[in-house]
């Protein structure tokens, strides 16, 4: 996982606001087809063309996701992912 941080600038998540509430599960996975929706307010997105994870938790009601992990996909099944706190 020590490099992995290399790749969070090459994949960005941008929550927009729309009128006046913030995005909503359902959006997460209307533009991210192949992302995984967990409980606690966790997604899980396939990025690297498939090869890494990222797990993020999402405060939706402000607007802001907190990392929880990136890896490879080796790494990733090695983490419970609706614990995992790496970061």
């Amino acid at each position: 996982m020590a490099n992995n941080a290399l790749l969070l600038p090459s994949y960005s998540l941008a929550l927009v606001r729309r009128q006046q509430s913030f995005i909503v599960e359902n959006d997460i996975k209307a533009q991210y087809g192949n992302a995984s929706i967990l409980k606690d307010s966790r997604v899980v997105f396939n990025i690297c063309g498939n090869t890494h994870r990222l797990i993020v938790k999402i405060n939706y009601d402000v607007g802001i996701i907190f990392v929880k992990f990136v890896g490879t996909h080796a790494e990733y099944d090695q983490v419970d992912a609706e614990t995992i706190n790496a970061y």
